[in-house]
């Protein structure tokens, strides 16, 4: 993360704290992704109708979830990609 000016993205890792694995990915890691804004990527894809419905449970809006279930994705991919 220190060698790109750019924003990251962990993709198809969990968190090491629920499953020490090497190819998960250690809490201050995920907390410095997220304090750059950059991305990171559970893998989930059979839950992810579950997830939805909980986080519209918990009071997140359109827009925020729009943002969770793929918009800060292709926010990331525009920006490193220089696309429109």
């Amino acid at each position: 993360m220190d060698a790109s000016a750019d924003p990251v993205i962990f993709s198809h890792s969990n968190a090491r704290a629920v499953w020490d694995h090497p190819r998960n990915i250690p809490d201050d890691l995920m907390r410095a992704c997220a304090e750059r804004g950059d991305d990171l990527r559970m893998i989930a894809p059979r839950r992810l109708p579950a997830l939805a419905q909980r986080l519209v449970d918990r009071g997140y809006g359109a827009a925020a979830l729009a943002k969770i279930m793929g918009g800060n994705l292709e926010r990331i991919a525009r920006q490193v990609w220089k696309t429109g």
